[in-house]
């Protein structure tokens, strides 16, 4: 927990993009881990395997986020970023709970999700898509 705090502070203090060297050698993104950091995007790298309760919640700059190997995504990890505009799935995403993006993007330009797959998985709770700022737009074989 220590190491992480420092390794989470140090991250932002240096820049507000988190890249893949930024996260060489973890393999999960605990909850709370990102919580109301001044980050404008994101790039998790293939060794994430996991993304948190609340991991991302109200990164109110955050405007893109990119995947590539997370295979669990919790319900809320990306909670209230509301100037989200574009989120990467990829094909290793097994299971989502919850929805994670409750409260990203706006009604006048709703969060865009492209998704590996053509169409959502059976661990993908059917709430995974919900926002509640506008009907996101879904782009399948991506």
């Amino acid at each position: 927990p220590i190491v992480h705090t420092i390794l989470v502070f140090l991250i932002l203090k240096l820049h507000t993009q988190i890249g893949e060297s930024d996260l060489a050698g973890y393999t999960d993104i605990a909850p709370y881990a990102f919580y109301k950091k001044n980050i404008t995007s994101v790039v998790l790298p293939a060794n994430i395997k996991s993304v948190g309760y609340e991991a991302f919640a109200q990164c109110s700059s955050l405007t893109d986020v990119t995947m590539k190997g997370v295979e669990k995504l919790a319900s809320w990890a990306f909670f209230n970023c509301s100037a989200l505009q574009t989120v990467y799935l990829p094909a290793t995403l097994k299971t989502i709970k919850g929805a994670p993006f409750m409260y990203c993007g706006d009604e006048e330009e709703p969060l865009t999700i492209k998704c590996a797959y053509a169409s959502a998985p059976s661990g993908w709770e059917n709430t995974w898509k919900n926002t509640d700022r506008g009907t996101p737009n879904i782009i399948w074989n991506a």
